[in-house]
């Protein structure tokens, strides 16, 4: 439970970005629970999007050549 009421200190922004994620039909998923945690540990909003995009962007060029790997396309588009 405490693990979830984390969450509640992300900001807005990156809430409803990960709410409209993209599902994930097949493979791992995009984003990790952990990850987001780790963001969610500092309370100030503006180093939680600095940290935000630099991992979300990281995982999307990693989706994407695991993606072309597989013949898939990338699906990833983010809010933030």
């Amino acid at each position: 439970m405490t693990h979830i009421m984390c969450f509640t200190n992300l900001a807005p922004d990156i809430q409803e970005g990960i709410l409209f994620l993209p599902r994930v039909e097949s493979g791992p998923d995009t984003v990790k629970e952990i990850e987001v945690r780790r963001i969610a540990r500092v309370m100030d909003w503006g180093v939680q999007r600095v940290r935000w995009r630099e991992y979300y962007s990281q995982e999307r060029v990693s989706s994407a050549i695991s993606g072309r790997l597989q013949g898939k396309s990338s699906r990833c588009d983010m809010l933030c």
